[in-house]
């Protein structure tokens, strides 16, 4: 996500922002580091990437989580959400059976999963 035009008010933004945004892993890290070291306030850093204040201040009480990501080595940047599996236990039975499968040369397709 590019940041907008330094011009750019923050009402400005809330009246265009009418879609959902995703944003990426590596940008939430970057939103994170410029408003905790000080480099920005949480409204330049929205008007910077086109969010809403709101949205730097959601995503600054949830930098747990993406920072224990970080910190364990399990961060895609390219991702956009953190979400937990519903069945953690089967889909790493899954995982495992894949594995093998393919450990084996085993063609594996969609019907087979």
């Amino acid at each position: 996500m590019e940041p907008m035009e330094p011009n750019a008010s923050v009402n400005a933004v809330r009246h265009k922002a009418t879609k959902r945004k995703q944003i990426s892993l590596k940008d939430k890290l970057d939103i994170i580091e410029q408003v905790e070291k000080g480099k920005k306030s949480k409204v330049d850093v929205a008007v910077a990437y086109g969010l809403l204040k709101q949205t730097v201040s959601t995503i600054i009480n949830a930098k747990e989580a993406v920072l224990a990501k970080k910190v364990s080595g399990d961060l895609q940047p390219k991702r956009f959400r953190l979400r937990k599996a519903s069945y953690p236990d089967v889909e790493e039975a899954l995982l495992m059976w894949l594995r093998d499968a393919r450990s084996r040369n085993i063609p594996v397709n969609g019907l087979l999963l």
